[in-house]
């Protein structure tokens, strides 16, 4: 076991994409738990095989952390398995979880002095929030914030993993620097909240700071607007999923205001084009990076992600989107199941 958890990060990725399959297995059969876990389970086992090696890496923390990862991956196996009879406990263990990652975060920051990252663990403090909404007065607006709650913390994360992916395509050029700009970033944040608040409270407007997320992070896309970034597959992945994203909130704001019937169509596709794919997208560029191996993306990873996205836009033909999807995440499985042990992240 010891084996196992040494290689988390391989570990708990493998688990995220199996447990998506599984969700998409219930979704066939029309059982609802598949909701519970493609927003609750799936990213706990993903951030935590992430966020677990990255923050240990980014504040210089030598010692193991064999006994949270471990203490971590059955809690969230707990959560799982209370979810078919008891789901509001399943809710209160992840909330006991997402708190739980919070202190862990706060002590690897606190001990070095470095509160750099303290933004990742606002995020997962409003993981915990809402998973405690969630078990004392459970309601499908408080589960739904669960997507806008991922898709902020991974603007986080991408902000961090596009700084990485860009240098490394400005190689070839000399003193060449690549810069994201952490302002569009932070106003698509802020609108991120804006929306959730309005979608609590006011219904009438939440439609139009939904159209503010897109237009801001359309916006973004200019960064990475440029040939020498975009002939590399990771960077021209990496910016279909930002234009998918603000495809996906401006889709869903113009819904809200127009087009109701439409607007849970735009949620799954927000869903499946931003926050699947951004997770296999760090599950790939992470576990290249982990293993010291080339940043090049191999032509199955390619095609995985061109699966992943049809499934997001083929949402009226639930068999083949269900195929595609489970597709990518096979794919997706079999890279992982290549990345070899190593110490720390290189950035």
């Amino acid at each position: 076991m010891t084996r196992y958890f040494d290689n988390s990060m391989k570990l708990f990725y493998i688990s995220s994409c199996v447990a998506m399959i599984a969700g998409v297995c219930f979704a066939l059969a029309k059982m609802d738990i598949y909701k519970f876990i493609f927003l609750h389970i799936a990213p706990a086992f993903a951030y935590s095989g992430f966020l677990l090696t990255a923050l240990k890496s980014w504040h210089n923390y030598t010692k193991s952390l064999f006994l949270v990862k471990i203490t971590f991956y059955f809690a969230i196996l707990l959560a799982l398995f209370l979810s078919f009879f008891a789901l509001n406990l399943s809710y209160l263990l992840l909330g006991v979880f997402w708190l739980s990652f919070v202190i862990v975060a706060l002590f690897l920051m606190i001990r070095e002095g470095n509160l750099a990252n303290i933004s990742i663990t606002f995020s997962l403090f409003s993981f915990f929030l809402v998973e405690v909404l969630l078990f004392l007065n459970y309601d499908e607006k408080f589960s739904e914030l669960f997507l806008h709650l991922n898709l902020i913390l991974l603007l986080i994360v991408g902000f961090k993993i596009s700084l990485v992916i860009a240098n490394k395509a400005l190689k070839e050029i000399k003193d060449a620097v690549f810069i994201p700009n952490f302002i569009d970033k932070n106003l698509a944040i802020f609108f991120i909240f804006l929306y959730m608040i309005a979608f609590l409270y006011d219904k009438s407007v939440s439609g139009y700071f939904a159209i503010a997320v897109g237009l801001v992070v359309f916006a973004k896309l200019r960064e990475l607007f440029y040939l020498i970034l975009l002939k590399k597959a990771y960077v021209f992945i990496y910016f279909l999923i930002t234009l998918f994203m603000a495809i996906g909130y401006f889709g869903l704001g113009v819904c809200e205001l127009f087009l109701a019937n439409f607007r849970v169509r735009m949620i799954d596709f927000l869903y499946l084009s931003s926050v699947v794919a951004m997770l296999l997208f760090i599950f790939n560029v992470t576990s290249l990076l982990h293993s010291k191996e080339e940043l090049s993306f191999t032509n199955s990873t390619k095609f995985s992600f061109l699966a992943l996205f049809l499934s997001a836009i083929l949402g009226n033909f639930l068999y083949l989107q269900a195929l595609l999807l489970i597709t990518s995440l096979l794919i997706c499985i079999t890279n992982l199941k290549n990345i070899k042990r190593k110490q720390k992240l290189d950035w």
